[in-house]
């Protein structure tokens, strides 16, 4: 099944993306704040990214810089049975940021990081494949799920090694949010980091990106119909040789 983000997709696993970007705004103390706060509203789903960018060129002084990505979508296998730790184990999720959704909180170097780093009018959008190795339950009445979490970003794939992930049932959706950070590093997938220092007059930014994912993904309820009809069908068929 093919979920958006607007439907109030919620997916954690480890997936995800970003890279180690920022640009600078007229705006902005050294201290990470900015002197007017713009900062819209996060999504209920969201993909989010932390790093900083240089003020010397020794990077001994940093500007944080922190955003998310709202364009996000999650496949799930049909079927999906997180009590079943059998049938999970090498099961494989997808999700899928559109990277020119960035929002830091600063139009200009959205748009910056946008064309210039990401270049998502040509490369397109960023997937993580989330292959599942091992499913429990955890002390918050959910389930704890690892797994190996490899990004393909820019037409390069590489794994982001192994991403932990809490998983729980919130109705007729599945809340999934990451336990620790996934690292992206830029010379992993040939960013072009230059690029971006050229256009934003930075001295640096840092090598790599952390990445954490918050998702409500609604469960596929599609299996279950299917049944369903199966069962009526069958019904239907032991009446007419009843008659």
């Amino acid at each position: 099944m093919f979920f958006n983000s607007h439907e109030n997709l919620v997916l954690k696993a480890a997936l995800i993306v970003a890279g180690c970007l920022a640009c600078s705004s007229t705006n902005e103390k050294v201290d990470g704040a900015p002197a007017s706060a713009t900062t819209p509203t996060l999504p209920e789903s969201n993909v989010t990214f932390s790093m900083s960018k240089w003020m010397d060129e020794a990077g001994t002084q940093k500007i944080p810089v922190t955003g998310w990505f709202s364009e996000v979508s999650v496949k799930l296998p049909p079927g999906l049975d997180l009590g079943d730790s059998a049938t999970m184990l090498g099961t494989q999720v997808e999700v899928v940021v559109d990277t020119s959704s960035i929002e830091t909180g600063n139009a200009l170097r959205n748009e910056n990081i946008t064309l210039a780093y990401f270049e998502s009018a040509q490369a397109g959008p960023a997937s993580i494949a989330f292959t599942v190795s091992q499913v429990e339950p955890d002390a918050e009445g959910g389930w704890r799920v690892s797994g190996d979490a490899t990004l393909t970003l820019r037409g390069i794939s590489a794994s982001l090694g192994e991403a932990l992930l809490h998983v729980e049932e919130a109705g007729e959706s599945l809340h999934v949010r990451t336990l620790q950070p996934l690292e992206i590093r830029s010379e992993t997938f040939a960013m072009p980091v230059s690029a971006l220092l050229q256009r934003c007059g930075h001295l640096g930014i840092d090598p790599a990106a952390f990445v954490e994912a918050d998702l409500l993904v609604p469960l596929d309820d599609d299996q279950g119909e299917d049944d369903d009809d199966q069962g009526e069908d069958d019904d239907d068929q032991g009446e007419n040789m009843d008659n």
